[in-house]
């Protein structure tokens, strides 16, 4: 079928519904540019390995046409809109002047055209960002935040919330910037600052999945990073007076935790972080967290792990399901400690 006004806007409950990215699967005039920008990708590859002297690009040739595209006054489909986020990163590849030029057509941002920004963005945040092209558009990384906190999203099967977190985690890797400092690079503190406690807390579960997906020689390279950005969320936690709405980012910073590189993971390093986390210590899977991490550490540090296991036990009254569930890391944390103590 061909997107036309009443097929791009189906009544709600239907496929579709506020949902570009769907209808552009489905639709032929965004397949048929999807097929077009495949192409022009492969013969970049082509001629990237047998160049044909004198030959122009497919790319070059077919600019008019993409041009057209991005005129909304000639093709209004957001569902074939949202096929150039899909690919612009792979165009900025084969000519950023092009693409720097288009920037402001591919993610419009006044409130006319403010859903083509959304079905292009939504597209572009599932593909691999690219630190040149990050650095051209982080303006619009900065409106997406604001979008998010604003409830400004389709509704469409991608999950927003990680892969923007996913693209700001990258980008502050790629270039390491102060947390506490309201300069417009700092999109983490932006999205902190703006974003409600679930999207905050689905952040620092990207930041766990990226942590978790590494290799130790990689952790222990990015530690200081990550490291800083625990500290920063501890901090404003501290200055929040322990608020509650810190849960969800402390939940998923006791499974960031368990993955601390060794040297730089010993009790008396991460105390710090540590004497916080006891505030949600009745969340069972904070707790069952602790209970790993301690049962990792007993044996280089037996005093210490039983004494902020005692700790637990006397600031957490009311454990999640009515009574504390014990295990093997409890029982390693508990006789290793004893038996500890009675060779000293």
């Amino acid at each position: 079928t061909d997107p036309d006004e009443q097929k791009e806007n189906p009544p709600e409950g239907y496929v579709g519904y506020k949902d570009p990215i769907t209808l552009s699967i489905n639709s032929v005039r965004p397949l048929a540019l999807d097929s077009l920008f495949h192409l022009i990708i492969l013969e970049r590859r082509i001629l990237s390995r047998e160049p044909i002297q004198g030959k122009e690009s497919r790319f070059n040739i077919l600019k008019p046409v993409l041009e057209d595209k991005l005129d909304k006054s000639k093709e209004p489909s957001w569902a074939v809109h949202s096929i150039f986020g899909k690919w612009v990163s792979y165009l900025y590849f084969i000519d950023s002047e092009w693409v720097s030029n288009h920037i402001p057509y591919i993610f419009p941002e006044t409130a006319e055209l403010e859903k083509y920004f959304l079905a292009a963005w939504e597209y572009y945040i599932t593909t691999e960002p690219v630190s040149e092209l990050f650095s051209l558009i982080r303006p619009k990384y900065s409106k997406a935040i604001h979008n998010l906190s604003q409830g400004k999203q389709l509704a469409s099967y991608i999950n927003v919330e990680t892969h923007l977190a996913s693209h700001i985690l990258l980008d502050y890797f790629w270039q390491q910037y102060n947390l506490t400092s309201p300069d417009e690079k700092n999109l983490l503190g932006l999205f902190f600052s703006v974003c409600d406690q679930e999207s905050r807390g689905k952040l620092i579960w990207t930041l766990w999945k990226y942590v978790e997906a590494m290799d130790d020689e990689e952790k222990l390279k990015e530690w200081s990073k990550i490291r800083e950005i625990w500290k920063w969320r501890t901090n404003e936690f501290v200055l929040s007076g322990y608020s509650n709405e810190f849960h969800s980012e402390f939940q998923w910073l006791s499974y960031i935790l368990l993955e601390v590189p060794k040297i730089e993971g010993t009790i008396s390093r991460l105390i710090s972080f540590l004497d916080p986390m006891i505030t949600f210590a009745d969340d069972h899977l904070v707790w069952r967290n602790l209970e790993r991490y301690l049962s990792n550490q007993v044996e280089s540090e037996p005093e210490q792990a039983i004494k902020f296991y005692r700790l637990m036990h006397e600031r957490v009254k009311t454990p999640e399901y009515g009574i504390f569930s014990y295990g093997e890391e409890s029982d390693k944390i508990i006789f290793t400690a004893t038996k500890v103590k009675r060779t000293l």
